[in-house]
């Protein structure tokens, strides 16, 4: 081979070497971005994947709730002042030092029957003859009592047990409540007439301090129990609460 054929077969070579060079970077390039394809993206999240749960906080109570207040029973000295004992025990845990007796002979109006139950206690908290009186009538006692004072008596009426829970007891803020007698079926008992109006007294009328509730029942501070918490059903109580007339008293 002479030196013309041997330099032409050099130069075909190389020419062969770039080309599988170039073609082997291509192949290459093809390769790596076939492979990014088909991984996937683990640093995003798609929104619209409802697969995920969402957890939210609104509006969230405890199952179950019971404020630390001090209980007082009523039967040695005060056999029909469980309104007076419950709003006691309201203002004792709201921080403010009064006794029973107190609260009984310088702020509760109460007057002999016929009376009028949203404006007087009808009889005497320490006979067993006293009747009682309704929710306004405790207020206006205890706005006697927070005069002065900062806190403030609030009238609720109307207000669901549920709401009651939810509003207040999950607060600790206990809750003067009317009900009955150990949340006995209510029964219209007498009817009297007083300054032109009619009153239908509802028996056994019974005042007492709502403090918790679990998943079956309502705690109270009962004054007629001597143990310091009492439960009673959800369902009887909602019934006992409706039948006199859905009426309680909170101390903010």
């Amino acid at each position: 081979m002479n030196k013309r054929g041997s330099k032409a077969g050099i130069y075909l070579l190389i020419v062969i070497l770039l080309i599988l060079l170039v073609s082997g970077s291509a192949l290459a390039v093809i390769y790596l971005q076939s492979q990014k394809q088909i991984i996937p993206d683990t640093t995003s999240v798609d929104a619209s994947d409802t697969s995920q749960p969402v957890i939210s906080n609104d509006n969230n109570i405890p199952s179950n709730k019971l404020i630390n207040a001090k209980h007082i029973y009523q039967l040695e000295n005060w056999p029909t002042g469980c309104e007076s004992v419950s709003a006691v025990m309201a203002l004792n845990h709201a921080g403010i030092n009064i006794s029973v007796d107190d609260f009984i002979d310088n702020y509760l109006t109460c007057t002999n029957p016929p009376f009028n139950p949203y404006k007087s206690f009808g009889g005497n908290p320490r006979d067993k003859s006293g009747l009682g009186c309704y929710a306004p009538v405790i207020k206006e006692a205890v706005d006697k009592v927070l005069e002065n004072i900062n806190h403030a008596a609030k009238l609720l009426s109307g207000v669901s047990l549920e709401e009651l829970c939810k509003e207040y007891i999950a607060n600790d803020i206990p809750v003067i409540l009317w009900g009955t007698l150990d949340m006995a079926e209510p029964f219209e008992c007498k009817t009297w007439e007083f300054e032109g109006e009619t009153f239908t007294w509802i028996r056994p009328e019974h005042c007492l301090l709502l403090i918790g509730y679990d998943e079956e029942n309502y705690a109270f501070c009962d004054p007629m129990h001597e143990e310091s918490v009492t439960y009673y059903p959800k369902a009887k109580t909602e019934t006992a609460y409706t039948a006199l007339h859905s009426q309680a008293i909170i101390i903010e």
